[in-house]
């Protein structure tokens, strides 16, 4: 915690007679929330000889998420402390700050009636103060409401540690809620899919599991990810969620920096050491918490046995989710629920297009039948309606016309370089059969392409199960194969950019016409891609 008694915002704020709790309770409460990283006020940040204004105290409450209020024996002695919780409430009305009481050695209703020792204090003030009635019957309202608050009372628990503990939990808890109703405000459709995925976690189960949660990407896999684990994770000792395995291992810091990451995070202790094993006695610790940890982005079976092996390692309901592009890494991890993520339907699309678009939902009445054509485009494909909803945003009507004309040219290099990670990771035989459905066979019967192709029919099949699982590539009920069109442009593009000359391209001609497959289809004239 920085010294400072700026009024910059401050997540927790704790009010508290120094004399009853400061070198006790409140201490430890506040070094518990620090250790948690979170953002908290306590008189002590300010430099020792100083005293800090009330106008500045007062802009430091109002600037807090959380306030807690720690009323203690002798917490009504003190106007300083009487005046804060007047403050408190205030704030708790005005901008619905959430109010927190601790009851340390007394009792509630002893704070709501102002009785007992309590009441003894707090009589002492009135009697100083009684030329002003107003400020004290202020005093008394803010004790009684206070009163009723759900809090936490010392005298239910054994001693100060577990107390500590169960308040810090609490905080993190509303925290997280209060983020998730900021950052994922307005997701459209995620409450559904979440409470998919949560069935198939056993989130509240005390036994272990591993969820994989797979699909194209782009599509909303990580957003979904993020928010089931900021809405979940205060239930569990041990959590972290790590972006981007992917990339991180490829770019930045390999597999042993990852792991390194996740293990001081969960055990919450910098400079973790690790060899090629993890020492015996950091197994141990772990195997006594319950973890929630989150694998975003996963592409290889190396990376899973790496970074969280079995979930014999972790405590008793532990829960671990992947989120990845291929489905056969989690196969081959032996991860039998995975969540397929279902495309965005129609209705959910236009909620999407809309946010970006104009910002607003509904979208603007004059704009539906184009707003309806770019989600018929995008397929339900969230990045796509992002990148293109924001692509048209505060653009005339007449540009929307114009520009759905040239849809292809305007997709943006964004999806695609997103899209494109899936096909680097294919080898030259996939690569080429991937090519193959863009440039020619979407929608043609599997089996015909097979035939065509010079090559076993095991082994394209074996090549088409990739594309599958990669999500590069779909089957219809039929067999028919099926391909997203942002991903068809993107093959495309690939062919296009071999060569500026077509005829040195490894794909000149749409050669291959549905008419061979379907008779009543009409041969069409050759399409230069």
């Amino acid at each position: 915690m920085a010294s400072s008694s700026s009024s910059s915002n401050y997540e927790v704020f704790l009010s508290f007679r120094g004399e009853d709790t400061r070198e006790t309770f409140t201490s430890h409460l506040f070094y518990a929330l620090c250790q948690k990283k979170v953002k908290t006020f306590m008189d002590e940040n300010i430099e020792k000889g100083k005293k800090i204004s009330a106008d500045l105290l007062n802009a430091i409450i109002e600037g807090s998420k959380i306030s807690i209020v720690i009323i203690s024996e002798h917490y009504a002695d003190s106007k300083w402390c009487l005046d804060e919780l007047v403050k408190v409430h205030e704030c708790k009305k005005l901008n619905s700050q959430i109010v927190i009481p601790i009851f340390y050695g007394v009792h509630p209703s002893d704070v709501q009636s102002q009785k007992g020792s309590f009441g003894k204090g707090f009589e002492e003030n009135g009697k100083k103060f009684q030329n002003m009635p107003k400020k004290v019957q202020n005093w008394r309202n803010a004790l009684t409401e206070a009163s009723y608050l759900s809090g936490h009372e010392s005298t239910k628990f054994r001693n100060d540690a577990i107390l500590v503990d169960i308040i810090v939990k609490d905080v993190l808890k509303k925290l997280e809620d209060l983020t998730i109703s900021t950052d994922f405000n307005g997701l459209v459709g995620i409450d559904s899919r979440i409470e998919k995925v949560i069935s198939l976690l056993r989130i509240k189960s005390l036994d272990s599991h591993i969820v994989g949660i797979w699909g194209m990407g782009g599509i909303g896999k990580t957003t979904l990810a993020k928010t089931l684990f900021k809405r979940h994770s205060s239930d569990f000792e041990g959590k972290i969620f790590v972006e981007n395995v992917r990339e991180k291992f490829e770019k930045d810091c390999g597999l042993e920096l990852l792991r390194k990451e996740i293990l001081s995070e969960l055990l919450n202790e910098e400079n973790i050491k690790t060899y090629s094993n993890i020492p015996q006695y950091t197994n141990q610790r772990l195997q006594r918490i319950r973890v929630l940890i989150v694998l975003d982005d996963v592409n290889s079976l190396e990376q899973l046995e790496y970074l969280v092996g079995g979930l014999d390692q972790f405590g008793r309901g532990s829960k671990i989710m992947i989120t990845t592009r291929d489905r056969e890494v989690l196969l081959e991890f032996g991860v039998v629920d995975v969540y397929e993520f279902e495309t965005f339907n129609d209705d959910e699309a236009l909620k999407i297009l809309c946010n970006h678009a104009f910002r607003q939902n509904p979208c603007f009445e004059d704009f539906l039948e184009l707003s309806n054509k770019v989600v018929h485009y995008a397929k339900g494909n969230a990045l796509a309606l992002k990148v293109l909803g924001s692509h048209f945003h505060k653009k005339s009507k007449i540009a929307w016309e114009k520009e759905l004309l040239i849809l292809s040219e305007i997709s943006s290099s964004k999806i695609h370089n997103v899209l494109k990670i899936s096909y680097d990771e294919l080898n030259l035989e996939e690569k080429s059969l991937f090519l193959d459905i863009a440039c020619f066979f979407k929608e043609v019967d599997k089996d015909w392409v097979t035939d065509i192709l010079d090559d076993s029919r095991e082994i394209i099949d074996y090549r088409l199960n990739v594309l599958v699982e990669k999500s590069l590539v779909s089957r219809s009920d039929s067999s028919m194969l099926q391909m997203h069109d942002l991903l068809q442009e993107m093959g495309q593009k690939i062919v296009r950019q071999e060569s500026k000359n077509p005829g040195k391209r490894s794909r000149l001609q749409k050669v291959v016409s549905p008419s061979l497959f379907c008779p009543e289809f009409q041969q069409p004239s050759s399409l230069e891609l």
